[in-house]
């Protein structure tokens, strides 16, 4: 009985949750609604070893492992480890800390914060504590009179600090976990505590015609030692209206960041493109920030400006110089002396632009999204795979340098010729130990280079293998690859900015 009382959790009411972005130039990281771990993880470091059972324990020992362990569960997604101050978060009150946990969890994954705790939220997550048990807003309104449009509750029993909870609910949750929701017969309560943190819900607002001064994301939270039970009782209530502000605020997002030392996490870094004598390269960021290394030479970025959509590459134009960057929704920003082809800014795509390559004997590019459709701009289309069912997204294009093709790459090492391009070999059905995220072609188009997320390198046709990052504790994953254009080396870009250098300048 101690193992299953240590953290006996169960869920609220679900969110109905609709996967869109936060807005502005912050994309989507991580896993998120409605997708789930692919296993349960529990703690490691175990800090239930290290605090005190049965009471409250607000110790820097024990909320230090239960940090490490969120932080080592956040790097299997992979996500870099949450930056704030530990001292000025054990200053907060225990229902303080179970709003901003959650809340750095949500916009570590580039999704909207919870705005504020209210008094009338936090009254029925203290119901919820006092009683082991869910809280539950049924068929309430907010105060100020928001109508509300989705809840959810999460209680946990015995994890002795909110760090703890928080570990039980984000990581801890599925299959073999300790919620008790989550059973052999009822698969459909795992992973419920984590989707009600992370629910993107703000889309059920957009849909319903919500305007942005009307969203109100807002949270309770409570902690309470029962009279009988599992040691101390926290609870959390995430709800979802469409209306006038809550008047009864009590600590906020913003407060919150304050208290704590929160370091706002750079836009993570997503391209890097060689210049065309390889003694240099481009970098940028998601937020479209463009910086050089070596011989390159900046024209240009998107620092400082709202962007529709996330940025998600970078070419360069050798006919005339310069580079594109691409974001997520098919637009194209021409910079230096690159011409603009056109992009997708004012079509419908079904799925996301992942990645964009240069046909280098028309000077033209192409764009791909998750599902495989190429769209072609000044450039000869060979075709896609939106037809077939594909087993993991597509994550980039590869122009053949040397005919007229070019390749396809799915997560999982797929490798889908087209034109003239030929296949030289795949990661397919094997199990990698990090999805594929950039892949690169020799200068001749007789091999190619597949990166993983980890710092993992797979060479195929005559492509040489110059290293990598495999089994290294990166700072953040890598995102993105490139080569020298005679082929003797390549860079590894990380989330991070690191650059990673394989025979290459």
């Amino acid at each position: 009985m101690a193992g299953a009382a240590r953290a006996n959790i169960s869920t609220g009411t679900p969110l109905r949750s609709s996967v869109v972005g936060a807005g502005g130039a912050e994309p989507v990281k991580g896993i998120v609604p409605p997708k789930n771990p692919p296993k349960n993880l529990p703690p490691m470091p175990d800090f239930f070893l290290s605090c005190a059972g049965g009471v409250l324990d607000d110790s820097a020992t024990c909320n230090s492992a239960a940090l490490q362990a969120i932080d080592q569960a956040r790097g299997t997604e992979p996500l870099g480890k949450l930056t704030f101050s530990l001292p000025r978060f054990l200053k907060l009150s225990p229902v303080d800390q179970l709003f901003t946990i959650a809340d750095l969890e949500r916009v570590s994954r580039g999704e909207p914060p919870m705005v504020a705790l209210t008094k009338q939220l936090d009254a029925v997550a203290q119901v919820g504590a006092s009683a082991n048990a869910d809280p539950d807003f049924t068929g309430q309104k907010l105060s100020g009179g928001a109508q509300v449009y989705a809840w959810g509750a999460n209680w946990a029993g015995g994890t002795e600090s909110a760090l703890g909870s928080d570990d039980s609910w984000m990581y801890d949750d599925g299959p073999g976990g300790f919620n008790e929701d989550c059973t052999k017969t009822n698969t459909a309560g795992c992973w419920g505590h984590r989707d009600n943190i992370l629910g993107l819900w703000s889309g059920d607002l957009v849909q319903r015609g919500c305007s942005a001064t009307g969203r109100q994301l807002v949270m309770g939270a409570a902690y309470a030692k029962p009279p009988s039970g599992f040691g101390p009782s926290f609870t959390q209530i995430f709800v979802a209206a469409c209306g006038a502000k809550p008047t009864d605020e009590v600590f906020t997002w913003k407060r919150a960041q304050a208290a704590i030392g929160a370091k706002r996490q750079a836009p993570a870094e997503v391209g890097i493109a060689s210049t065309s004598d390889g003694k240099g390269y481009f970098e940028v960021s998601a937020a479209g920030e463009v910086s050089v290394s070596g011989d390159a030479q900046r024209a240009g970025g998107l620092s400082g400006r709202r962007l529709p959509a996330p940025i998600v590459g970078i070419a360069t134009s050798n006919v005339k110089g310069g580079y594109w960057l691409v974001g997520s929704n098919g637009a194209v920003y021409p910079f230096g002396h690159a011409p603009s082809f056109g992009d997708l800014r004012s079509e419908h795509v079904a799925k996301p632009v992942v990645a964009i390559a240069v046909d280098r004997a028309t000077g033209g590019y192409w764009l791909v999204t998750a599902n495989g459709a190429v769209f072609s701009f000044h450039a000869g289309y060979h075709g896609g795979v939106t037809r077939k069912k594909l087993p993991k997204p597509i994550v980039a294009i590869v122009a053949d340098p040397a005919a007229a093709g070019y390749w396809l790459v799915g997560a999982d090492g797929s490798v889908y010729p087209f034109g003239s391009a030929r296949k030289r070999g795949s990661e397919e059905g094997k199990h990698l130990a990090a999805p594929i995220v950039a892949a690169v072609a020799t200068a001749d188009g007789l091999g190619y280079w597949l990166a993983g997320s980890n710092g993992a390198v797979y060479h195929f046709g005559n492509a040489v293998y110059k290293g990598g990052e495999a089994g290294k504790h990166l700072p953040a994953p890598v995102t993105a690859m490139a080569a020298t254009p005679a082929s003797n080396g390549y860079w590894l870009l990380g989330a991070s900015g690191a650059v990673y250098r394989f025979q290459a300048s």
